[in-house]
């Protein structure tokens, strides 16, 4: 199972050559796709993802051959038939969890998220909910019991996920009638992003579209969309992207007169209020649209992509190392790693507290490099030890010259 979940490593240089590909195309087109924070930050999300992936996605996938083994109806066979099978009935109910993920709250807590976002490009698609496994693995352990082997179920789910990471871009045109009729495209993915009111909780398929034609979810690409959530998110930082919906629900909840309507605001649509209190608000679209940006100094840029760069590579060996490791090393890297992506996001807000918690920051790859050092090569771990010592100095002299202030 720790083998099977190190696919991620292997496609992430495919997934830099696409990225660069886009930047190019919007260098050449002159168009402002990708913003340096927006994008560092969907990259933090999707490493983060990935990290707590090792104990969330990993206990699930646990307990899914648990119930496979104990429980299972039927002793299907993994074999290419069964396979195609379970990719319909996955993208079947990969479509409803997907929706149900936006027609209820506490689902859409852990999806948001993915759409808060106010650009559009490839590194949108790997701004991965930290915890939606969490809140949509019931709709799929059926599966179990059915009988479905496990490794046919990840190998299904890694296809279903891995497929949507190209339809997150601008540059795509529509690709005729047929392909778009059956497939989701490019053009229908924008939609899904888009908070135009026409747009608004369309197009919900994985890899086919046919279930939002079936079900009256899907809605054609028309206008350009506006991209982003309804409501906004001024932050960069991970942790908050991944956890302010919750929070908002929890102050709500409190405000609501009786415990059913606080219960119940956890299992009603987005913007749901009781009757006595004017009932459910109406999302609308902001007449003007201002994004959140912080305007920075080239040497914090420059700074802060080393970090992610560093970051990364620490991130990385983890996953692939992850079977060397306890539950509770496995959590204090994954704690660790939050907390760094935060601290970045610091940096690119110019919070007060950024400079001191950076120090602290850089100073806890010792913490990485104790714990990775027995499965690493001396070479690798030097490189590691010299570039870590050497962010501090980056980090002084970047200061030193007064460019770790916003313009």
């Amino acid at each position: 199972m720790h083998e099977s979940m190190k696919y991620i490593v292997y496609v992430i240089p495919f997934f830099f050559l696409l990225i660069g590909w886009e930047m190019l195309l919007a260098y050449r087109r002159r168009r402002q796709a990708f913003r340096m924070n927006d994008s560092i930050t969907n990259l933090h999300i999707g490493l983060g993802e990935q990290l707590l992936s090792i104990l969330i996605k990993g206990g699930l996938f646990a307990l899914y051959a648990y119930i496979q083994s104990k429980w299972a109806i039927f002793s299907i066979p993994f074999t290419f038939l069964y396979s195609v099978v379970l990719f319909f009935a996955f993208d079947l109910v990969y479509y409803w969890a997907h929706r149900l993920g936006h027609e209820v709250n506490f689902m859409w807590a852990s999806h948001v998220v993915h759409h808060s976002s106010e650009e559009y490009n490839l590194t949108v698609a790997l701004r991965q909910p930290w915890f939606q496994a969490i809140t949509t693995s019931w709709l799929f352990l059926p599966f179990a019991f059915l009988g479905f082997p496990v490794e046919m179920f990840i190998l299904v789910s890694a296809i279903d996920i891995l497929y949507q990471f190209w339809i997150h871009t601008e540059y795509v045109p529509k690709l005729g009638k047929v392909i778009e009729f059956i497939f989701n495209t490019p053009s229908h993915h924008r939609v899904h992003h888009g908070i135009n009111p026409k747009y608004l909780d369309k197009n919900h398929g994985g890899i086919l579209i046919i279930w939002d034609r079936l079900f009256g979810t899907f809605q054609e690409e028309e206008e350009t969309p506006v991209y982003g959530i309804t409501t906004g998110v001024k932050s960069f930082d991970p942790l908050w992207l991944n956890t302010h919906y919750i929070s908002e629900l929890y102050t709500k909840s409190k405000s609501f007169k009786g415990w059913g309507n606080k219960i119940g605001n956890w299992f009603r649509p987005p913007g749901w209020r009781p009757a006595y209190a004017g009932g459910r608000e109406t999302p609308y679209m902001p007449a003007e649209v201002h994004k959140y940006d912080v305007q920075i100094h080239s040497g914090r840029n420059a700074y802060i992509v080393s970090q992610f760069a560093l970051l990364g590579a620490f991130c990385l060996s983890v996953i692939w190392f992850q079977a060397a490791f306890s539950v509770w090393e496995i959590c204090l890297f994954s704690l660790l790693s939050v907390l760094h992506m935060s601290g970045i996001a610091y940096l690119f807000e110019g919070r007060r507290a950024a400079d001191v918690f950076e120090v602290l920051r850089v100073l806890s790859y010792g913490v990485f490099l104790a714990l990775l050092y027995p499965q690493l090569n001396l070479v690798f771990s030097i490189v590691l030890a010299v570039l870590s010592l050497a962010s501090l100095v980056f980090f002084v002299f970047v200061k030193s010259r007064r460019e770790l202030a916003p313009l």
